[in-house]
């Protein structure tokens, strides 16, 4: 970013907080105002979408691998 901006406008964005956005209040603030309205239009789904991704990745069982339309079978 230093090659891209001068100092000066460095030093306005610094201060405006918009160099690091994901940490900026202004973002907090903007995700908070957002998640209501996703969780009303979304909200029965939210629960098992969370519970489907906090789980550890499982290898596919034979049955799921032998369904794929494309399958080869690769000798390591």
């Amino acid at each position: 970013m230093q090659r891209a901006y001068s100092p000066q406008v460095l030093r306005v964005l610094d201060a405006l907080r918009l160099t690091d956005v994901f940490h900026a209040w202004w973002f907090v603030l903007l995700l908070s105002l957002v998640r209501p309205q996703h969780y009303r239009r979304f909200g029965s789904a939210f629960p098992q979408c969370l519970e489907i991704f906090s789980r550890p990745y499982k290898s596919p069982d034979e049955s799921f691998r032998n369904a794929l339309p494309l399958h080869k079978l690769i000798p390591v």
